[in-house]
């Protein structure tokens, strides 16, 4: 399994009747409870169809059977994409995980349906994510309280506008610079590859499509941040064969609007609020 890592969330039980009082007769203790959890990142690293149809599979297998070995161990696993994900391809492992979930050996936490971005992300978009894992949560005809568990928050948040990058990063995979998260950095716009001229709308991520091996096409999602409509253009490297707008999952939808394709640009209208994604193929 690639570097899989069983993390440990430590909760510290303090002895409040004894804690700030001077030393005496009285030892103070302290109790630490270990819960393991999986951390999994479906569409970071990995491609979902190795999350699919591998990593859940052996992470919840495994963890099974390490349950059964050690009896006072508890687990915790995060977001309800996992347990949908198993409860359609794998439903004999799964009735084994809800026995463990209504034996209160395995809980289920994050309250959301995937660890979505919280940087960029609108308030419809993170209030959507609770109600798609509640909705999970009743078809999986479980009692289930579930906490909210943030563990990827603004690590890696960041905008670009008219040369100017802005990031939000708390911390980095590799070496990255302890400071790079304050004031600006800027670079000469003839360096971007993509770029818009506005002041309110910004891209918010550049990736390759679900689950294809090439870099062509590229998914490329706009965000409008501050209520206000305009006329958009977006810069591109190489003159584009074709710009599709795609609904979040990349599935091709009717454009909202007209896209007039440019030498080396396309160009739409940006409505208020908006956050449109669109396929370019070169």
């Amino acid at each position: 399994m690639k570097h899989l890592k069983l993390l440990f969330i430590a909760i510290y039980l303090f002895n409040l009747n004894g804690y700030g009082q001077t030393v005496s007769n009285k030892t103070d203790t302290q109790k630490v409870k270990v819960i393991g959890h999986a951390h999994m990142d479906p569409v970071y690293r990995w491609r979902w169809n190795e999350i699919e149809t591998r990593e859940i599979y052996k992470t919840f297998s495994d963890v099974l059977n390490t349950l059964d070995k050690y009896p006072e161990l508890h687990f915790a696993q995060s977001y309800l994409l996992y347990y949908s994900t198993i409860q359609k391809r794998f439903p004999a492992l799964f009735e084994e995980v809800k026995h463990s979930i209504n034996n209160k050996r395995w809980s289920v936490v994050g309250g959301q349906w995937v660890e979505p971005d919280e940087t960029l992300s609108s308030g419809e978009s993170l209030i959507r994510q609770f109600f798609s894992a509640n909705r999970t949560a009743d078809y999986m005809n479980q009692d289930i309280e579930m906490c909210i568990y943030l563990d990827n928050t603004g690590e890696y948040g960041f905008t670009i506008n008219e040369g100017i990058l802005t990031m939000s990063v708390v911390r980095g995979a590799r070496d990255m610079d302890p400071r790079m998260d304050e004031g600006k950095h800027s670079f000469p716009l003839e360096k971007s590859f993509f770029n818009i001229k506005s002041d309110h709308i910004i891209i918010s991520s550049l990736k390759t499509k679900q689950d294809a091996y090439e870099l062509n096409p590229l998914i490329l999602r706009i965000v409008e941040t501050e209520g206000r409509d305009e006329d958009v253009s977006v810069q591109l490297p190489y003159n584009a064969v074709s710009v599709t707008e795609c609904n979040h999952l990349e599935h091709a939808i009717e454009p909202r609007s007209e896209i007039k394709i440019q030498e080396k640009q396309f160009s739409f209208k940006m409505g208020h609020d908006q956050i449109r994604t669109f396929m370019i193929e070169f």
